[in-house]
């Protein structure tokens, strides 16, 4: 019903509570079926890319935090790292200012390039939905070279995304290669 109003340009609203993650993925029209909460994003460049990486192979809707200041940082990483997923930033829920902007990680960058963002912050980032991404059936090296592929991320990183998703020795995926 959610994602209809949406559609419709019918605006929507939580009602108050005491959580600003369950009233953003309550009105943001992303799945609620399942989802994650990761907290705050990390500060650090690198932290915080590899914290999207990871929330970006999560099958559900991702919430997390993050301040008005690192916003822009965030969504360039999110833009570089998956310039198709749609991400919703819902801020200052049941407040006067309250705003929810939905769209791909470029088209809010652009939004919030024209001002200055304050308050609370909730980024939501749907959750991965493409079904030939069913890396269980590839190989360590091919798992490895679609991250590369899909994200534009380094081998190094590619190997550590992958190690993590299979639970195994980073050392394990990168002797896969030779």
């Amino acid at each position: 019903m959610v994602q209809a109003c949406h559609e419709a340009n019918i605006p929507v609203v939580a009602i108050p509570g005491p959580c600003a993650a369950i009233a953003a993925i309550s009105c943001s029209g992303l799945d609620s079926a399942k989802f994650q909460f990761i907290g705050f994003l990390p500060k650090k460049t690198g932290e915080l890319k590899q914290a999207l990486q990871e929330s970006l192979h999560y099958t559900g809707t991702t919430i997390c935090y993050e301040s008005p200041n690192r916003l822009e940082s965030t969504l360039t990483v999110l833009k570089e790292l998956a310039p198709k997923r749609f991400v919703v930033i819902a801020r200052e829920l049941t407040k006067k200012f309250e705003e929810i902007r939905r769209g791909i990680a470029e088209e809010l960058l652009e939004h919030i390039q024209k001002g200055q963002i304050k308050g609370e912050i909730v980024l939501l980032i749907s959750g991965e939905s493409d079904v030939s991404q069913d890396w269980e059936h590839m190989d360590p090296v091919a798992h490895v070279e679609w991250m590369q592929n899909t994200y534009q991320i380094t081998r190094k990183e590619a190997i550590f995304a992958v190690a993590k998703m299979r639970n195994v020795s980073k050392r394990d995926i990168y002797n896969s290669f030779f």
